[in-house]
């Protein structure tokens, strides 16, 4: 096969099932990788990009043919991926697709597909939450920034879509797909829209999804007017309400519109209190015409 210094910048096709790479040097550690994949699922254009933690690498990138070309992008000490910026240039008339693992794996799925004439800035960042992906080039000329370090994904704007994934559908051995996002930005107040396309658990009892839109807190006075207090669900969540859709309060509460834009159930604290009194006082006649019955 040659040497690393051969290999560097040359792909090699081998016409055999099984490779052997034998490091005569023992004792001297090395930083090279080699990766293999199936001739019959790569072009010839394919190429495979190493990078390192906190790296932002910009690559010019560009295939018209009828296979279409492949990009490997790896990162051994890194556990994402973000694309800052994706730019297709006037020739490009395609698409291009972005996959877990090396193209050998023609199991997973495409994850993300953004095509030349609909795409828009507005889709990105975008995490990959891996540490290794192939990107699929069909018919474009293009530009590509990806960032291994923190790029603020996390922080929302307006008119921004983009998808949110497990690292499972990236890399189907991980044994632990679990994750929590938080999208936010005090300044100003934002609308979500959630679209859920796909979920499956695995049959994990214990596996379970949370969205909460609004102000993450344990404060009332977040979801309710001053004064007054939010009702809980069991699972000590706040209780949401639609005057207008017939989603009613349990009395006490009323439906009040909050600040962030959502309708919460609350009410006062003493009408609270004089409720339970009043619950109490009626359980207690009921339990009292109950005795007299027994007599």
């Amino acid at each position: 096969m040659g040497t690393l210094a051969e290999l560097k910048d040359n792909s090699v096709y081998l016409g055999y099932n099984f490779i052997s790479i034998v490091n005569f040097y023992t004792g001297y550690d090395s930083n090279a990788y080699v990766i293999a994949n199936d001739g019959s699922d790569i072009s010839n254009s394919y190429k495979f990009i190493l990078s390192t933690p906190n790296q932002i690498s910009s690559q010019s990138l560009s295939d018209f043919s009828d296979k279409g070309g492949s990009v490997t992008f790896a990162c051994s000490d890194c556990n994402q991926f973000y694309i800052t910026q994706l730019i297709f240039e006037d020739s490009s008339s395609g698409f291009v697709t972005f996959q877990g693992k090396s193209p050998s794996q023609t199991y997973l799925s495409k994850i993300l597909n953004y095509n030349a004439s609909t795409f828009t800035q507005n889709q990105l960042p975008q995490l990959i939450p891996t540490n290794k992906f192939t990107l699929y080039i069909y018919k474009c000329n293009l530009t590509l920034t990806i960032n291994n370090g923190d790029d603020k994904w996390t922080t929302p704007y307006i008119g921004r879509t983009g998808l949110i994934t497990s690292a499972t559908v990236w890399d189907n051995l991980l044994e632990n797909g679990s994750f929590e996002y938080i999208f936010r930005d005090s300044s100003q107040f934002f609308s979500f829209f959630i679209d859920m396309t796909n979920m499956v658990f695995g049959g994990e009892p214990t596996d379970d999804v949370t969205i909460m839109i609004g102000i993450s807190s344990d404060s009332s006075k977040d979801y309710c007017p001053g004064g007054w207090n939010v009702m809980r669900k069991a699972d000590q969540t706040p209780q949401t309400c639609d005057a207008m859709g017939g989603v009613k309060c349990q009395k006490p509460y009323s439906c009040v519109h909050s600040r962030c834009g959502m309708d919460f159930c609350c009410a006062y604290s003493y009408k609270i209190e004089q409720w339970k009194r009043q619950q109490e006082i009626e359980a207690d006649i009921k339990e009292a015409e109950m005795e007299d019955d027994e007599l």
